[in-house]
């Protein structure tokens, strides 16, 4: 038989479980904030290529290397690989030349790690991108896009990953994120690229509103 406390021990442990899923689902049920963000590449006059998503600030190269832990990615021209899009943890980083590998690749004491995966820009993953509401909306989505990634038109894991550096990132590109280190997900679409040197991209992103 059943004690009286031992009943009431019961209901304190399902009310625990029905608490706690409760936060998860509120948790998820985030809404995502959209903002525009313009990324130059290296020779570019101002040259702000490196971008902190949750803050929205861009840097240039001496002031990210000052707050290295608040950089999430940033933007480099390559003469083959076109428009790169990299996280600081890439060991590609010394493929653009002394300066950067100085600078970065064993400047820095913090080189936060993640993932990209480019979904391409087809209509599918654009209405995709303007449908996502929620947190639960891109974490599902990351989740079966870092699964099923090779089966895309096309693929190539260096343009579509899952990986640390994109490369050849083009206009209508929708472009998913999961920062490991800081602990988020981001979703963006690629709005303008100028392919140069002296370029730009322009990236519309969705993160979670709770930062």
């Amino acid at each position: 038989m059943y004690t009286t406390n031992s009943i009431w021990g019961m209901k304190k442990i399902i009310l625990c479980i029905l608490l706690l899923s409760l936060g998860i689902a509120q948790a998820q049920d985030v809404p995502l904030r959209t903002y525009r963000v313009k990324l130059t590449a290296q020779n570019a006059d101002p040259a702000r290529n490196f971008l902190d998503l949750k803050s929205r600030k861009t840097f240039d190269l001496i002031g990210a290397s000052y707050e290295p832990e608040r950089i999430d990615m940033f933007v480099l021209f390559g003469r083959n690989t076109r428009v790169n899009l990299m996280l600081p943890s890439s060991n590609r980083i010394e493929s653009f030349g002394e300066h950067f590998k100085v600078n970065i690749q064993d400047g820095w004491d913090v080189r936060n790690k993640g993932v990209l995966v480019n979904v391409g820009n087809t209509k599918e993953m654009k209405d995709k991108f303007s449908a996502s509401r929620v947190l639960s909306d891109l974490t599902s989505w990351y989740t079966k896009a870092k699964q099923n990634i090779n089966e895309i038109e096309n693929y190539q894991h260096r343009k579509n990953g899952p990986i640390d550096n994109l490369i050849r990132v083009e206009k209508g590109d929708v472009i998913l994120f999961r920062s490991e280190d800081r602990n988020f997900y981001a979703v963006g679409l690629v709005q303008h690229v100028e392919e140069s040197h002296q370029g730009k991209i322009i990236i519309v992103w969705k993160v979670p509103r709770n930062f």
